[in-house]
């Protein structure tokens, strides 16, 4: 039965999509079948966009080991995630506040 309700929750996401005229890809359907909302973000690209924003500021005073640290943790954190959870990036979950701010 479990099989069956997964093939009508897939046709469900086909025709959801179909109706919104939104295209049919992956991360359109990944991102209704695990129910994921806009607001979802993955800790990686968080990483990414923190480290991207002090990479600017080195020429503002900003230490380059600073950068260098960060990109070390981020190292840890993927290192952590696959070993602990055997995933390489997990979503994080803003129910409180949904803005495009940095965080």
């Amino acid at each position: 039965m479990y099989v069956g309700s997964i093939k009508t929750e897939i046709n469900n996401i086909e025709m959801a999509l179909k109706n919104q005229m939104k295209p049919l890809t992956i991360g359109n359907f990944k991102k209704l079948f695990f129910k994921r909302t806009d607001c979802d973000r993955m800790i990686g690209t968080i990483y990414d966009e923190h480290n991207n924003c002090i990479r600017e500021l080195i020429s503002k005073g900003y230490a380059l080991g600073t950068l260098e640290r960060f990109a070390i943790s981020k190292k840890y954190l993927e290192e952590f995630l696959v070993w602990k959870l055997q995933v390489n990036d997990i979503t994080i979950r803003r129910n409180r506040f949904c803005t495009n701010q940095r965080l």
